[in-house]
């Protein structure tokens, strides 16, 4: 009578009710994050890719190797930063907007502009902006060793440069700094060649 038959299969005893509640909400808590972390938005990667700068024809501006149109605008709202190091900044109109661009670079405080970039907030996902249209720019940092990291930013809508809010901050600072750049240099001299061909009367 003690024995059992072999042929039919044991029963597997049952957890307490309060243990089955514990599991099933277990089970339930890591399905969610199974899910959450399968469709969770990764953050962009940092625009930390310094890339080979393309050639400049001979007189031509930096300019004509920036991107425009939607490379521009996708530059614009992706997330990153501007890594450290950089010699010369050149500031590039992307959507033909707005004012002429300079046509010297910034040499001075690059360094400090790129940390400006890298320390304003970062835009919301669900931020709401304006609807006008205005000039969009990309700024061209090279370095020493040939390489560049372009940041592009638009002046419409949120503001907003390398996934960051806060574009007409950096504009304006770099228009400023360009000026103290260009009143510390020094006065040019006058060509003593054209002086000397220069028809006397």
């Amino acid at each position: 009578m003690g024995d059992q038959d072999p042929s039919r299969p044991s029963r597997v005893p049952r957890l307490p009710r309060s243990a089955r509640r514990w599991l099933l909400v277990v089970t339930g808590l890591l399905v969610v994050a199974g899910l959450v972390g399968l469709f969770a938005v990764k953050p962009a990667a940092p625009l930390a890719a310094r890339t080979p700068a393309p050639p400049v024809a001979p007189g031509q501006s930096p300019c004509t190797t920036s991107p425009t149109g939607a490379d521009a605008d996708r530059m614009a709202h992706t997330l990153g930063s501007v890594p450290a190091g950089a010699a010369s900044v050149w500031l590039c109109n992307t959507n033909d907007l707005g004012p002429p661009v300079p046509s010297d670079a910034l040499t001075a405080r690059v360094d400090e502009l790129a940390a400006i970039i890298n320390s304003l907030p970062e835009l919301p996902a669900d931020a709401s902006c304006t609807a006008e249209l205005g000039p969009h720019f990309a700024l061209l940092f090279y370095f020493p060793d040939g390489s560049r990291t372009v940041v592009a930013g638009q002046l419409d809508g949120c503001r907003v440069i390398a996934g960051r809010r806060g574009a007409q901050q950096v504009i304006d600072t770099y228009l400023a700094w360009l000026l103290d750049q260009r009143r510390s240099a020094p006065a040019p001299q006058p060509s003593i060649t054209a002086a000397l061909t220069r028809p006397h009367p």
